[in-house]
C-alpha cells in the first residue's frame, strides 16, 4: 500500500532598512499564525497577516512601505505575492500576535498623482485605445 504524502508551505520575507544604507531581509515564515492573500486581476493585490511576536522581537522592526515577498509551495516554490507593507506595529504591550497588511506592487500606481486633463495624458491614452483597436477591446476604443 503506497503513502500519500502532500505537504503545502509557505514563505514570507520582509526587506527593512535597520539603519541607512544597510537593507536586510527577515524570514518570518516561522512566526506566521495565519494569513488572507487575495489576488486581484483589476486592482490592487492585498496580503494580510499575523505574527507571533513571542519577546517582542517584531516591534519597531518594520515600518510602512518596506518591501515584502510572499512564496508558497504545493509542488515547487513559486513566488505569488510582492508588494510593500501597509499596516505594521509599532510596539506592543506584551507579547502577543501582531497584524500586518500589505498592497502589491502596484500600490505605487494607485498613490501616484497624475492630471487627466493635461494634453499628454490625454495623448497617452488616445495613443493605447487606437493601438488596442486592432485587439478585442470590447468596444473601448470607440
Amino acid at each position: 500500500m503506497s503513502t500519500f504524502l502532500y505537504a503545502p508551505g509557505i514563505k514570507v520575507y520582509i526587506n527593512v532598512e535597520p539603519r541607512p544604507g544597510k537593507k536586510e531581509t527577515i524570514d518570518v515564515s516561522e512566526d506566521l499564525v495565519s494569513g488572507n492573500l487575495v489576488r486581484r486581476s483589476d486592482g490592487v493585490s492585498t496580503f494580510s497577516f499575523s505574527l507571533s511576536n513571542t519577546r517582542r522581537k517584531y516591534d519597531s522592526v518594520f515600518k510602512p512601505n518596506d518591501r515584502i515577498i510572499v512564496m508558497m509551495k504545493r509542488l515547487a516554490w513559486v513566488r505569488v505575492f510582492t508588494g510593500y507593507l501597509d499596516k505594521v506595529p509599532l510596539v506592543t504591550a506584551w507579547p502577543k500576535t501582531v497584524d500586518l497588511e500589505a498592497s502589491c506592487s502596484l500600490k505605487r500606481l494607485q498613490h501616484w498623482y497624475w492630471d487627466p486633463g493635461l494634453p499628454q495624458t490625454f495623448n497617452l491614452v488616445s495613443e493605447a485605445l487606437s493601438a488596442a483597436r486592432g485587439d478585442s477591446d470590447a468596444g473601448i476604443a470607440e
